[in-house]
């Protein structure tokens, strides 16, 4: 029991040791952040006169982005931040013209990434980093101000972006001695106490706005002929459409008309046919009746029957002859008036039923008369 005790103790410390020992690994282990640098210090450091680190002997360390282990007691690590900083610039001065300008502008600065800007900006701003964006300002003020004497206003706001570049070109030599990195630099605003930079702009603004009038102009106007040409087309088409269709309606009133026309000329033409024949049959009955009354009469009156038979035959052919030459004429009149025959050649119809209606009315009539002559001579001498 008494041997177990020491041992206890023994076993305690050495875990007391060990476990002080991994704490303080733990802490002298370092690691970079991606936006900072670790300067690390001791290893037989020199000092400067003013009593500094010297940073540029070899004696630090810089780490950029890595890892180191700083020894306690004997080592010393400082961070530097690497992060960019936004920094305003307001100045005011004359221009090359003597025009009171207030300039207004914006810079992206930080400290270099490579390891003599680390070891600058560390010797002159590690205990005091946030000096960093006042003595820019400085710079930069200083800059902007020289650099705006030797340019004139137009030069200035004609091209901005070169005269930054001016500003930024001046500066960079002051700030990379100070281990600083300028990544741009912008001006923001340019204004004056009078009127001259409104002034400047009108001739500008007045040629712009009458450039604009004009194109504005000339572009209602070429608008305005386009409309017109197609309003124009569009009313040539139309005039060739209408007159399209009445030269159709005109050809098809006509066909029409000629249709109407050939309608009532081909019934008066078959009625004509009907009456001639109506015409022949009547001739030959009158001719067979003759025959049957010559066959059946032989009496001495035959003669002057016969010759009044002929008589009233001659009569009747000269009637049947002026009919004719009357149908045919019609006929005639009919046939060069069928374009515009609609009503005449109703007309033509009617008259002519009428008349072949009235001949064979007086045909029938001398017909009838004729026969009944002859009966009557018949019959005394068939009494006798």
């Amino acid at each position: 029991m008494e041997l177990l005790i020491p041992t206890v103790v023994v076993v305690a410390a050495l875990a007391v040791v060990i476990l002080i020992g991994l704490i303080v690994l733990m802490r002298s282990y370092r690691i970079a952040a991606p936006n900072e640098a670790l300067i690390i210090t001791g290893r037989n450091a020199k000092t400067s006169p003013t009593g500094d680190i010297d940073l540029e002997s070899g004696s630090a360390r810089v780490i950029i982005g890595g890892r180191a282990i700083v020894r306690p007691i004997f080592d010393r690590a400082f961070v530097l931040s690497l992060s960019s900083r936004q920094i305003p610039v307001e100045v005011e001065g004359y221009s090359m013209n003597g025009i009171f300008l207030r300039l207004r502008g914006v810079a992206q600065v930080k400290v270099g990434g490579n390891i003599d800007d680390v070891r600058k900006a560390s010797q002159r701003f590690l205990d005091q980093q946030q000096q960093i964006d006042h003595y820019t300002q400085e710079i930069l003020s200083g800059t902007l101000r020289a650099v705006v004497g030797t340019l004139s206003v137009e030069q200035i706001i004609r091209d901005r972006a070169s005269f930054a570049s001016q500003v930024q070109a001046e500066a960079e030599h002051s700030m990379n001695n100070q281990g600083l990195v300028i990544d741009t630099f912008q001006i923001s605003a340019i204004e004056d106490d009078g009127s001259y930079l409104r002034d400047w702009g009108r001739p500008e603004a007045a040629l712009v706005a009458k450039r604009a009038a004009i194109a504005e102009s000339d572009a209602n106007r070429e608008s305005t002929q386009a409309s017109n040409l197609n309003l124009q087309q569009e009313a040539e088409s139309k005039q060739t459409f209408d007159l399209r269709n009445a030269e159709i309606k005109e050809e098809t009133d006509a066909r029409e008309a000629i249709a109407d026309a050939s309608g009532p000329l081909a019934r008066a033409a078959q009625q004509q046919r009907i009456i001639e024949q109506e015409e022949l049959i009547a001739v030959r009955n009158n001719d067979l009746r003759e025959k049957q009354l010559v066959a059946e009469v032989h009496k001495p009156a035959e003669a002057k029957r016969y010759a009044e038979q002929q008589d009233a035959d001659s009569k009747k052919y000269t009637h049947i002859a002026e009919s004719e030459a009357q149908l045919t004429d019609e006929r005639n009149r009919a046939e060069s008036r069928k374009v515009t025959a609609d009503a005449e050649a109703h007309a033509i119809e009617a008259r002519g039923r009428a008349e072949a209606e009235v001949e064979l009315q007086r045909r029938s009539k001398d017909a009838e008369a004729v026969r009944l002559e002859g009966q009557a001579e018949a019959d005394p001498a068939c009494q006798g």
